[in-house]
């Protein structure tokens, strides 16, 4: 069972912020950011990164 439980969102901007925070936090960087517009042909990528190694 997962340590955490969150509530399924149906606002999907809101989603996006969650998902982008958790790898954020995860990778300890700020460098997630937001991938193209809603409507713009972004092949389902929602955000990126480009992380050093």
């Amino acid at each position: 069972m997962s340590r955490y439980q969150l509530s399924p969102s149906s606002d999907e901007v809101e989603f996006e912020h969650l998902i982008n925070a958790l790898y954020n936090k995860k990778y300890e960087t700020n460098s997630f950011q937001f991938y193209g517009k809603k409507g713009s042909k972004q092949h389902s990528i929602d955000g990126l990164t480009q992380l050093e190694e």
